[in-house]
């Protein structure tokens, strides 16, 4: 999200930590509200809820982006209630792991809690990162020229990936389509 905000829609440090805000602040303020909500529903309730509720943030998301009209106000209803559904969920989750051993093992259940949480985080940031670079290079096949050899278009798809636009322009890609083949990559 914050590579997208910054290269993608050209705004600057200071623009892009507060659109990101509208994501992270909703995970500090949503976790007490399902801590009650665990102990008056269950886990079989929370957890499944704040995960639909993390999907339904993505897909508002998604819509904004591929719409073509994403700016900070399209993305903001997306990010909060993907923010709240995370807030919901990683609360939930850590009590019900730790509750479900004895106190005495306890620790051991968080940590495996938290190296599942880190593994599921890592597969899931190389797989978008695929994701966005197979986006990216295939905007950029269907490109005018530089983009003429195999090797070429996989460097320039490499450097737009990563956000690079400056130093694609160097390669002779113009700002647009750096920037057309990032979004698409996101989209």
């Amino acid at each position: 999200m914050p590579l997208y905000l910054h290269a993608g829609l050209g705004y600057d440090a200071i623009a892009t930590g507060l659109a990101v805000l509208a994501y992270t602040v909703p995970t500090i303020v949503a976790p007490p509200m399902a801590e009650r909500l665990l102990l008056g529903r269950g886990p079989g309730l929370v957890i499944p809820l704040g995960l639909f509720t993390i999907g339904a943030g993505f897909a508002v998301l998604h819509l904004a982006i591929a719409s073509g009209q994403a700016n900070w106000m399209t993305l903001l209803p997306g990010c909060i209630i993907a923010g709240a559904g995370l807030g919901r969920t990683n609360t939930t989750v850590t009590n019900t792991t730790t509750a479900a051993v004895p106190p005495e093992r306890a620790g051991m259940a968080s940590g495996m809690d938290m190296s599942a949480r880190f593994i599921s985080l890592s597969v899931n940031i190389a797989l978008m990162g695929l994701i966005l670079l197979s986006g990216v290079h295939t905007h950029l096949s269907q490109a005018p020229p530089p983009a003429s050899t195999a090797n070429t278009l996989k460097t320039l798809a490499d450097t737009v990936s990563a956000g690079n636009l400056a130093v694609a322009e160097t390669s002779g890609l113009s700002a647009t389509t750096a920037r057309d083949a990032l979004k698409h990559g996101v989209a």
